[in-house]
């Protein structure tokens, strides 16, 4: 919306920020935390700490609990904890962007492959992380469901 409304450099800024929210509440908070790096604690923590910065940016008190999709402040948490899963659906993100100018688009779909890629490409181990990224694609798809309505009937903005 930032991108469409008040132009690309506050698009950008506004992306950055998001995303570095979610990446800031994972890596900074968690790091005060006593439990070994890794260990089923640890990960556990970072996925609360996330999910509460999600839900912060979603339902911001000081907006009337009125906020954003919260799909960057996701991306930040998994650019945290899954670097090989963000890096794949960045690259799928901008290829379905590139070619369509669709950002919701790009997001949704991106989102889908984020429990593909952990699941079956990275092979993760923790349940934790496997039942994030489907909350994840899960919740992507529940928030943007009028902009997928929108999309199918091509009265969805592109960029």
């Amino acid at each position: 919306n930032t991108f469409r409304v008040i132009g690309r450099v506050a698009g950008f800024t506004v992306l950055f920020f998001d995303i570095l929210k979610g990446w800031i509440s994972v890596k900074i908070l968690t790091s005060l935390i006593l439990y070994e790096a890794n260990s089923s604690e640890f990960i556990n923590m970072q996925l609360v700490v996330g999910i509460t910065a999600v839900l912060g940016h979603v339902f911001p008190i000081y907006e009337k609990f009125q906020g954003g999709k919260g799909v960057a402040t996701l991306m930040g948490i998994i650019l945290a904890i899954n670097f090989s899963a963000a890096i794949g659906c960045v690259v799928i993100f901008l290829m379905i962007f590139i070619f369509t100018s669709y950002v919701s688009l790009g997001a949704i779909v991106a989102i889908n492959y984020v429990p593909i890629i952990t699941i079956f490409i990275i092979k993760a181990e923790s349940i934790s992380v496997i039942h994030f990224t489907i909350f994840s694609f899960v919740w992507v798809i529940l928030r943007n469901k009028p902009k997928t309505y929108r999309l199918l009937n091509r009265d969805q903005n592109k960029i």
